[in-house]
């Protein structure tokens, strides 16, 4: 490819100028584009399911190695499907339909945020379990006119000003990092069903 001044394209400035495209795309086209290598290009559909998915007993490992001390004997919560593979590897071979046995990456239901499920310790999720509610104790507020610049209690001004707000489980502002720690935990209603 020639570059806008006469010469040719160096591999790394190919490269750069796809990067670019990539970062300006919408999510709907680089879905589009992911489907396409999945569909055409050899070797496009292992090397997308090796980063998008997870092997039989892949999670399930991870699980049981990052667990704290103590822990794994009658941690029924623990042991459910959000942190290991339904079927495991202990499934017999006729009941296995694929390699895959589900996503890597999923959404996390308390700090909505996305997550690498082979990440996920016991530590990995920080959150809130109280409501963040409008401090009025503070002054931040005290120049705010609803009639003039709008409700406060919208989601809206909790994403523009969450120093203006209080966790009501722990008293802490808005901007501040959760007050749990717990591993993630999947939202269930993210994920696609076929």
């Amino acid at each position: 490819m020639l570059a806008s001044n006469g010469r040719s394209e160096t591999i790394q400035q190919k490269r750069q100028r796809i990067y670019d495209a990539i970062d300006s795309a919408t999510p709907d086209r680089l879905r589009a584009i992911l489907k396409k290598v999945v569909n055409e290009q050899p070797g496009g559909l292992s090397l997308v399911g090796e980063e998008l998915l997870l092997r039989k007993g892949q999670s399930k490992a991870y699980t049981l190695q990052n667990r704290p001390n103590g822990a794994g004997h009658g941690d029924e919560e623990q042991d459910s499907s959000d942190y290991s593979d339904a079927d495991g590897d202990d499934a017999p071979r006729s009941k296995r339909k694929s390699t895959y046995s589900r996503q890597r990456f999923e959404h996390c239901v308390q700090c909505e945020k996305e997550y690498d499920v082979t990440q996920n310790g016991p530590r990995s999720c920080q959150w809130h379990d109280g409501d963040d509610e409008v401090d009025e104790e503070q002054d931040f507020w005290a120049d705010h006119d609803e009639d003039c610049h709008g409700e406060i209690d919208t989601p809206e001004m909790r994403k523009l000003f969450p120093e203006g707000f209080r966790w009501t489980c722990c008293n802490k502002l808005g901007n501040d990092k959760g007050c749990k720690i717990t591993p993630h935990r999947p939202d269930r209603s993210k994920r696609v069903r076929r």
